[in-house]
């Protein structure tokens, strides 16, 4: 996966699943039916397009994330992608979000820990939405801190 382009799937299937695995700590089956559910509605139902995009981004992963920081500064990273694709229109961005409050319910628990990096999702996407107890300044700051633009394997879009 090193040389192939980065696709827009490739990084919302990323975030999706750092998202559930790493926001709360731990990552339990109904967040993973989660993510296939919606990940197929993003495919069209392409069943063999899922396997390949959730193969491929699950080995980029363990060849290249090496901490839960690193995982999160990828997301991040992604997340910016995701929010520069010309693709990706203001309603794919609110339902993306809308996914991303649906996978952190699914364990039957919405941990403030992910409300807030909820909101710093929504702060990337320019999206006006927030619902943790976090301060505007709390939000500002944790994106700050992982929102630097890091090479990831992928040839990314700037590179070209």
């Amino acid at each position: 996966m090193e040389n192939k382009d980065l696709s827009l799937v490739h990084c919302i299937f990323f975030v999706y699943n750092t998202f559930a695995q790493y926001t709360d700590g731990e990552f339990k089956q109904s967040e993973a039916n989660t993510i296939t559910s919606f990940m197929s509605r993003w495919l069209n139902n392409d069943k063999k397009q899922l396997e390949e995009i959730v193969n491929e981004t699950v080995e980029w992963t363990e060849k290249n994330v090496e901490s839960h920081k690193q995982a999160i500064e990828y997301m991040a990273s992604m997340i910016e992608f995701i929010n520069s694709h010309e693709d990706f229109d203001i309603y794919k961005k609110e339902h993306f979000l809308l996914d991303i409050r649906c996978i952190a319910r699914a364990d039957g628990e919405f941990h403030e820990t992910e409300k807030t990096w909820h909101d710093v999702v929504a702060k990337q996407l320019d999206l006006p939405i927030r619902i943790s107890k976090s301060s505007i300044n709390e939000i500002e700051n944790k994106s700050i801190q992982v929102n630097k633009r890091k090479p990831m394997g992928f040839k990314m879009s700037w590179q070209k």
